[in-house]
């Protein structure tokens, strides 16, 4: 498809979620959060699905305010299909967390994150429902979504308000004000959901605008307890939420950035804790390569005997017929001495400096991890590997890397061979992903979304 055809086609009324299932992935055009969404609840409107937005989709009829969590009631029958356009369009959808009805979706566009809650089935508070299915066959189009109608939308504000959030936002009583809701309607929803008695004082207060008079307490023990199930609900709900969310073991992620000399990891860790500290995360940078910051004090002894070798390999280079190079024996068993005590000062440095970090849950991004211990010349490989394997694994590992000879001509230091042994070596490893670093700005854009992606996949 030439661009002409492809420009014209998102330029057309007719672009919509069919005509985009033509495009090849490569043909798609990049859109912003404003047109993922537009094409998302067109492909709803075009499968028939069935959801309503409930709170917070200001910012779809407000170009000039900040994306928020959708908050989305589906059908359930309607989930799968909505899972499918969701994933089309790149969404991805956030491990289960300790609420069983609530499927969250989401997509990373630059640094902001566009995302869906949906509560499957109705509208939930901690998984106990108090609107049902029948919210769907009186919604409303508002602009080019679906919304509920003034009535549920009056009654789950006030339900949302007390149950949820236990106070009334000013946003929420600005809209409770304006609401053209049938009351009789309302009353009945409301006399289902905590009583009768009950929800004539809640709309009296609502109708005098005294919002700070209805207070929480008295309605949500009536909700929990209105229903058995609702407290085998809350109890199991309860003790997810303590064994996710206040699992003191529960550390922080580590993200690893390794690759050959050249590839550009220095300037991509201090780009990616730019980025996430500008989302709110907390990130700490950790450098754990050989030569600095060492715990163990071998250092100045180990650049003393790097000195001396170079010396005497720059006197005399012994080589056989075939132009290998010799190791002297003494030098082998000296590298594979040393190997051990190179790991034990990393495990140090990962027990006192990475692992305090973590559980203070702060993202640590290393660089070079453990990469100098597997790049180590003289030490076989499956030495090297056995060493690495006691090492914490990182959440996200990122390779860098490129060509020897653009990697030469980056550090002009490191010669082709040694480059290329570098790359053979990195090359058995595996890694969450590869980048060839060769854009600047759209690599580290490209790194930083799929690390945002994999973090808010985790919850993190």
């Amino acid at each position: 498809m030439t661009a002409k055809k492809k420009r014209k086609l998102k330029e057309s009324k007719n672009f919509t979620f069919h005509n985009y299932y033509k495009l090849t992935p490569a043909d798609r055009p990049q859109m912003d959060s404003q047109e993922t969404l537009r094409s998302v609840f067109a492909a709803f409107e075009q499968e028939h699905i069935r959801y309503c937005l409930l709170r917070n989709y200001e910012f779809l009829l407000d170009a000039s305010l900040p994306p928020e969590s959708l908050d989305t009631a589906i059908a359930k029958e309607d989930l799968s299909k909505a899972d499918r356009i969701l994933r089309h369009y790149g969404f991805a959808q956030r491990t289960q967390q300790f609420s069983l009805v609530h499927k969250a979706y989401f997509k990373v566009l630059g640094l902001q994150k566009v995302s869906f809650d949906m509560q499957v089935g109705g509208v939930h508070w901690n998984d106990m429902q108090y609107l049902g299915e029948e919210i769907f066959s009186r919604r409303k189009k508002t602009a080019f979504f679906s919304t509920l109608s003034d009535d549920y939308y009056y009654v789950m504000l006030i339900a949302h308000s007390l149950l949820g959030k236990r106070y009334f936002k000013p946003k929420y009583q600005l809209i409770l004000k304006t609401l053209d809701a049938d009351k009789e309607k309302a009353l009945a929803e409301l006399s289902r959901i905590f009583t009768r008695r009950i929800a004539n004082q809640l709309l009296a207060k609502a109708e005098a605008g005294n919002f700070t008079a209805m207070k929480p307490f008295l309605p949500l023990s009536i909700f929990v307890c209105k229903k058995p199930k609702h407290i085998l609900t809350l109890a199991a709900l309860s003790w997810r939420w303590l064994r996710q969310k206040k699992n003191p073991f529960r550390i922080a992620p580590l993200i690893s950035i390794v690759g050959p000399d050249g590839a550009g990891k220095s300037t991509l860790v201090q780009a990616l804790q730019e980025a996430l500290q500008q989302t709110g995360r907390k990130a700490a940078i950790v450098y754990v390569g050989r030569g600095r910051q060492n715990i163990l004090p071998f250092s100045s002894i180990g650049r003393a005997y790097k000195r001396a070798e170079k010396r005497r390999d720059a006197q005399k280079e012994k080589k056989d017929k075939s132009g290998k190079e010799k190791r002297p024996l003494l030098r082998s068993v000296l590298y594979n001495l040393m190997a051990p005590v190179f790991a034990l000062d990393l495990y140090l440095r990962s027990l006192f400096t990475i692992f305090p970090l973590r559980l203070k849950k702060m993202i640590v991004i290393t660089d070079r991890y453990c990469s100098d211990i597997l790049l180590m010349k003289h030490v076989p490989l499956a030495f090297k590997n056995m060493l690495v394997k006691i090492f914490p694994k990182p959440t996200i590992s990122v390779l860098l890397w490129n060509t020897p000879e653009v990697l030469h001509a980056r550090r002009e230091e490191e010669s082709v061979e040694e480059l290329q042994r570098q790359m053979a070596i990195f090359n058995t490893q595996q890694y969450s992903l590869r980048v060839r670093t060769q854009q600047g700005k759209a690599d580290t854009e490209k790194i930083t979304t799929f690390v945002l992606t994999e973090l808010m996949k985790r919850w993190w």
